[in-house]
């Protein structure tokens, strides 16, 4: 989980949105995931 919150993990999320793995409880995903 190292990588969650570099600023290339976090422009993946915008990008592409999260996958079933990502944890929902990471907030950036939380928001993304609705």
């Amino acid at each position: 989980h190292k990588g969650y919150g570099t600023k290339a993990h976090l422009e993946a999320l915008r990008e592409h949105g999260p996958c079933p793995e990502h944890r929902r409880s990471f907030a950036p995903v939380a928001e993304l995931a609705g």
